[in-house]
């Protein structure tokens, strides 16, 4: 991996109301790419001093000069073999550590990126149970609603009921009292 594939990672979004804070994530991958990036040019920079160690100790031991020529090449040195070990192991020890740092930078991104997906579950968990209970209390309210205005109905059913009862009731004196009056209406007009 290199620091432009830190640099061009795209993540897909999410629909949900609950997920990772988009500026947190790109802050995070920022400092990882920064850092990858220091130490991926470090070991390039390493990398390129020790060829250049190499390249100046094999001009040393190979080329002759015009005063030598006649002379065997001279040897390397212990001097310039020890200088070149150490460089070589500088080098080594500066590519370990900056993989160790890469590497750490990642188990890092990967831990918070768990912590942050477990968080996201949570939170679209809570946000699911409270939305069921707030279903649930909606339709217990609507329950409760639904049986009071029933007994409203009933209650109103009754007043109406005895109401037409009362008006059954008087209706049948005004009959009673109107058949009365055309009886005597009626005897009356037969004696008169």
């Amino acid at each position: 991996m290199i620091p432009a594939d830190i640099a061009n990672k795209q993540f897909a979004t999410t629909r949900i109301k609950e997920g990772y804070d988009q500026d947190e994530v790109d802050d995070f991958l920022d400092r990882v790419e920064v850092a990858y990036r220091n130490a991926y040019q470090k070991s390039l920079s390493l990398e390129q001093d020790n060829a250049q160690l190499r390249n100046q100790v094999n001009r040393l031991t190979d080329a002759p000069t015009q005063q030598l020529s006649m002379q065997k090449p001279p040897q390397p040195t212990a001097l310039v073999e020890k200088v070149l070990q150490v460089a070589e192991d500088a080098a080594a020890k500066h590519v370990a550590e900056a993989k160790e740092e890469a590497d750490e930078i990642v188990r890092q991104a990967g831990g918070k990126a768990a912590r942050l997906v477990e968080e996201a579950t949570d939170a679209a968990k809570r946000a699911e149970e409270a939305a069921a209970a707030k279903a649930e209390r909606i339709v217990n309210d609507g329950y409760a609603e639904k049986a009071r205005k029933f007994a409203e109905l009933e209650a109103r059913h009754g007043q109406v009921q005895a109401a037409l009862e009362q008006m059954e009731e008087r209706a049948q004196k005004v009959r009673s009292t109107l058949a009365e009056m055309i009886e005597d209406y009626d005897r009356e007009a037969k004696n008169g």
